[in-house]
């Protein structure tokens, strides 16, 4: 385990997703304050957090509605250098609208598939499970 004084991440005790952008990059959900839940009690937004700075100066990529059921975000590397980043927007507990990134977070799409479909990646396919 790294601790925060070598350059490590913590991150104080709330329901969070966490996942690696990059070596240094974070995606992290997680619940700051009385403004970063949902209704739910989960987090809903996603933050990029670079390694070596404090997780208040993360930048908000995404951040959903207070009705919505959560919000996370996770980082996809593929076979053959493909790469995507998804924020998955929970509607509900089984309605979940996409966005996508293919160029490292900068831009997002937002998929127009059926808010219950199953999204999966392998190499430069996405794949649906309807």
């Amino acid at each position: 385990f790294v601790s925060p004084q070598a350059g490590g991440f913590e991150l104080p005790e709330a329901k969070s997703v966490v996942c690696y952008r990059s070596r240094d990059v974070l995606l992290v959900s997680t619940i700051l304050g009385p403004d970063d839940a949902t209704m739910a009690g989960y987090p809903r937004s996603v933050r990029v957090w670079h390694r070596g700075s404090p997780i208040s100066e993360a930048t908000v990529s995404f951040e959903g509605e207070f009705s919505d059921q959560i919000v996370y975000g996770f980082a996809v590397h593929e076979r053959g250098g493909h790469s995507y980043e998804v924020i998955n927007r929970g509607i509900s507990f089984y309605a979940e609208e996409r966005h996508v990134s293919i160029d490292g977070g900068r831009s997002f799409t937002q998929l127009r598939v059926p808010l219950d479909a199953d999204v999966s990646f392998f190499g430069p396919y996405v794949l649906l499970k309807l």
